[in-house]
């Protein structure tokens, strides 16, 4: 995606509101089909794929018009409304859905304003907003604000804003979506972590204490002090992999990464031997296996990590202070 292109949607979805505004007032699903479904395919979530946008999508709880689907599962809630609608009240029982089918985030939109929250963090609800813009503003940033729902940063479970200027408005800035060829760019700046906030240890000493414990780490570190949330424990592989493909660690002389019988990391869905991964993710040029527990997470990352060439200790994890909770 070039963000000059987001740009010139924009400069469409406010001329479209301008011009049917009054038919928009008046249906939600004209709202949707002339507003809503735009974007999303914009910032990479295509309406015509199943297996990345669900529509009237229900789960355990409640119902939701889109769900936004990562790695076989919603990361995303949206609900949706005819242009001019009301946004109060629908956070509350929206992130109430989101809370009991595990889904982190939630948005809200009338095809102009979106309101994105934060679903699990433990905060009044005005504080788990992560973002909210307007498109038909016209205001420089809007673009940056929409960005907190690019896929690839939702897939990851990390969204935020864009943190940089957008043609027309500056310098032309492209980023480019992920492919087959490249890895996955990240579009979240990296976790600040205060040197007393919590307990940080090194993977191997997290690997001697995974047995004993319920909840994976809040954070993983790595060696240049860049860190990221982590969704569980299955993304402890995903994000050491992401990591040494944007340093160039791991290239095309090393990716294929075997762990006993399987790949771990291979440039192929269908490894050399016919094997195929139980649930690999794609990211760039590589699948990553995610399937299977947390003592093979680590130790899968731990291997990758010794493979090319780097020292484990420079990879950490955090817990809180008194211990991640630990089976009695």
């Amino acid at each position: 995606m070039v963000l000059s292109s987001l740009l010139e949607l924009m400069v469409t979805l406010r001329s479209r509101i301008d011009t049917h505004g009054a038919a928009l007032r008046q249906s939600e699903a004209l709202t949707r089909a002339v507003l809503i479904d735009p974007l999303l395919r914009e910032l990479g979530w295509d309406t015509e794929n199943a297996a990345l946008v669900v529509p009237e999508y229900r789960g355990g709880r409640g119902s939701a018009d889109y769900a936004l689907v990562g790695e076989g599962k919603p990361v995303v809630m949206v609900e949706a409304k005819r242009l001019g609608s009301a946004l109060e009240g629908a956070a509350e029982q929206g992130i109430g859905y989101c809370l009991s089918d595990g889904v982190p985030y939630f948005a809200v939109t009338d095809g102009a304003r979106w309101q994105v929250y934060e679903t699990h963090k433990m905060a009044p609800i005005d504080e788990k907003l992560v973002a909210s813009f307007d498109v038909s503003s016209g205001k420089p940033g809007v673009c940056l604000m929409a960005l907190v729902l690019w896929r690839p940063t939702a897939e990851r479970g990390v969204v935020s804003v864009g943190a940089a200027p957008v043609a027309g408005m500056g310098s032309v800035v492209a980023v480019d979506s992920p492919s087959v060829s490249a890895p996955a760019p990240r579009n979240d700046a990296p976790v600040e972590v205060a040197a007393d906030e919590g307990e940080w240890l090194a993977i191997d000493a997290l690997f001697a204490r995974v047995k004993s414990m319920y909840s994976p780490p809040e954070r993983m570190r790595f060696p240049d002090g860049s860190a990221v949330r982590l969704q569980g424990w299955n993304k402890i592989l995903l994000e050491t992999a992401r990591w040494l493909l944007e340093k160039r660690h791991l290239h095309e002389g090393n990716w294929r990464v075997k762990r006993r019988t399987l790949y771990i990391v291979c440039d192929s869905e269908i490894q050399p031997g016919g094997e195929s991964f139980r649930r690999g993710v794609n990211i760039g040029p590589v699948w990553v296996e995610t399937k299977y527990g947390k003592r093979w997470q680590i130790k899968s990352a731990m291997e990758l990590i010794e493979h090319v060439g780097l020292d484990i200790a420079g990879f950490g994890f955090s817990v809180d202070r008194v211990g991640t909770p630990t089976v009695p």
